[in-house]
């Protein structure tokens, strides 16, 4: 069963191996640091660890009768990159004093510039002692080979302690060149050093400038929300409908008034204004808001809400403390009652009386100036003057007054004009024109008295 096992063991190994363990001579790969890095074949009569610590290193694990040998054969083989060989070298192995032949060979290591070296040892044979001779003696005597063997120990010796020395010198001069590196290495931690410390200083310094900046801008931030705070209760406090456009033309703040009028609730902030639909006959906020926008001009216009009640409608553009437009601002000013005021006593005036915006477009007039030119409210209201009744009122010297006479001097009085009228004929009128007190958005309104001064015949 044994053999059985053996013979598998040995079919198992590769063909190889089986060949290099039975035939080849005993050898094992060191590197340049003098650790062995593989062993092949039996090296045992060869090594005599060193008691202590278990290691690879030559020194510890080779007898020192070879060691010097094989030293000084490595030193050889780095200087001149060829295979060195020594012969003859005498060891004691279990008291019994042993010969072994010595070749070392280089061979290029995993490392890029590392390079091994392949020990060989043949022919290991055991010393025997000078036989006297039969018939004359030999020219040589025992202790002149051991003179000669004590030669080529001593030249081996002193080889070796050459391989010390050099080995030495450039084990120095790679300690020169490390000290070196280490003191630029040291200059340039200490450069470092200083340029830390100089950042270190320049850190400290930012960051007392960002402390500073923390505090301006907690500061600021405590003012706005005090300025933010005070705008609030501001807009709660006042009983007028209030919106606050931005550029986008999306609402961002409104008073709790404009709630039920604009058909406004807490989480329309941030909707455009053109998807909100207010209880105000208007065609759209939103045209309104961009013709305000694009020409930066305050508008304003009287507006009903679905009860017939008047409110006026002032947009005005919203700009910073920097004079730049961050948006619009829109107010609806309830006129209800002085509306009514005003309609009660334009109605009370006999003679034909119109009034007008500053376009010259008309805003109402009285019940006289419908039953004396014969047309209707829907007719008149809302449309140009000079449009009115095919074009009826569309008199040169009218329309020079009106555009040019009446801004500069407020009023025309007395101007008699005489045209013929589609539906009654041809009459002679007084006209009598006066500008409205103009408020602080800009507008104005113009209020025009007609009196029939026609001769009868």
């Amino acid at each position: 069963m044994h053999h059985c096992r053996r013979a598998l063991s040995i079919c198992a190994r590769k063909p190889t191996g089986i060949i290099l363990d039975r035939y080849a001579p005993p050898a094992f790969v060191i590197n340049a640091g003098l650790q062995i890095l593989h062993f092949q074949g039996d090296t045992s009569p060869f090594l005599r660890p060193v008691p202590g610590e278990s290691s690879f290193h030559l020194v510890k694990l080779v007898r020192p009768e070879l060691m010097v040998a094989i030293r000084t054969a490595i030193h050889e083989g780095k200087k001149s990159g060829a295979t060195v060989r020594h012969d003859n070298i005498r060891f004691k192995q279990n008291g019994t004093s042993s010969v072994v032949d010595i070749e070392v060979v280089p061979v290029a290591g995993r490392a890029p510039k590392g390079e091994n070296f392949v020990v060989v040892l043949k022919d290991l044979r055991t010393a025997t002692p000078a036989k006297k001779p039969a018939v004359a003696p030999i020219k040589t005597t025992e202790a002149e080979k051991q003179i000669e063997q004590l030669k080529r120990d001593l030249a081996l010796s002193q080889e070796n302690l050459r391989a010390v020395v050099e080995d030495q010198e450039s084990a120095n001069e790679e300690v020169h060149a490390t000290n070196e590196e280490i003191l630029s290495s040291n200059e340039e931690l200490q450069s470092t050093n200083e340029e830390l410390e100089t950042a270190k200083e320049e850190l400290q310094s930012s960051n007392e400038e960002l402390s500073t900046l923390n505090d301006e801008l907690q500061n600021g931030n405590l003012a706005l929300s005090q300025t933010a705070s005070d705008l609030n209760s501001l807009l709660s406090a006042v009983d007028i409908p209030i919106v606050i456009l931005g550029n986008d033309r999306c609402l961002r703040r409104f008073t709790p008034a404009a709630q039920r009028l604009l058909n406004l609730i807490p989480t329309d902030i941030g909707r455009p204004i053109a998807q909100i639909r207010p209880n105000l006959e208007l065609p759209s906020l939103d045209r309104v808001a961009s013709e305000v926008i694009e020409s930066l001009r305050p508008l304003e216009t009287e507006v009903r809400d679905e009860n017939g009640h008047w409110y006026l409608l002032r947009v005005r553009p919203y700009r910073t403390s920097e004079n730049q437009l961050e948006g619009i601002l829109i107010a609806v000013i309830d006129i209800n009652d002085v509306k009514q005021l005003s309609t009660a006593i334009v109605e009370t005036i006999a003679q034909p009386l119109v009034v007008m915006d500053a376009h010259f477009r008309v805003i109402m007039a009285n019940s006289s100036f419908y039953q004396k030119f014969q047309v209707s409210r829907e007719q008149t209201e809302e449309r140009p003057l000079f449009e009115l009744g095919n074009g009826q009122w569309n008199i040169p010297r009218l329309r020079e007054l009106l555009e040019k006479v009446l801004p500069e001097k407020k009023t025309v009085e007395n101007f008699v004009m005489e045209h013929d009228f589609p539906a009654i004929g041809r009459k002679t009128m007084r006209l009598n024109a006066r500008q409205l007190q103009e408020d602080n958005t800009g507008t104005q309104k113009v209020l025009l008295a007609i009196e029939d001064i026609t001769k009868s015949t």
